[in-house]
């Protein structure tokens, strides 16, 4: 009888059962998270180009005094979505402390209104908009995926070599 030639079929299919183990959430955690830093970078640069500059300001509106040290584009971050989807995991870009509130000014402007709390009140002119959130997402979208995508290659890699797998990594 003809001996099977085949060898290491058994220490394959482990490997490969270990491997659909797939990452942990920490570790998708930790990819996104370095995928969307360039993201996340260029979100802040843009609002940060819009801080206050000497001429903002009319000599109507009250000083600041000392020093302020929070900025808009200080209280930006990249956070885990707390609304989980059915078996998939979800991040989003937003503002914490007072950029909650005045993210989507700076992004879509305001109309004049009326502004009740400064000297008796008055009319404010309204704002333009800036955009910063969405120019950066669409510049930076497919950069994300991309990276995405590396991060878990990478992991791939090291987890295949940990199991005794050797991956070749081919660049289309």
């Amino acid at each position: 009888m003809a001996r099977n030639p085949v060898t290491g079929d058994k220490e394959l299919a482990a490997a490969l059962r270990a491997l659909a183990k797939g990452p942990g959430a920490r570790e998708v955690d930790g990819m996104a998270k370095r995928a969307m830093r360039p993201l996340l970078d260029d979100v802040r640069a843009r609002v940060k180009s819009h801080r206050n500059f000497p001429t903002k300001y009319s000599d109507f509106f009250p000083k600041q005094r000392g020093k302020f040290r929070d900025h808009l584009d200080k209280a930006i971050i990249m956070r885990k979505d707390d609304r989980q989807s059915a078996g998939g995991r979800s991040y989003k870009i937003g503002g914490v402390r007072r950029a909650r509130y005045l993210l989507h000014l700076l992004e879509y402007g305001t109309a004049p209104h009326w502004q009740p709390n400064l000297n008796g009140g008055f009319m404010h002119p309204g704002a333009t908009p800036k955009p910063s959130m969405v120019p950066a997402f669409e510049a930076g979208q497919s950069d994300v995926i991309t990276d995405f995508g590396d991060e878990v290659v990478d992991w791939l890699t090291a987890a295949g070599s940990r199991v005794g797998l050797r991956i070749l990594r081919g660049r289309r």
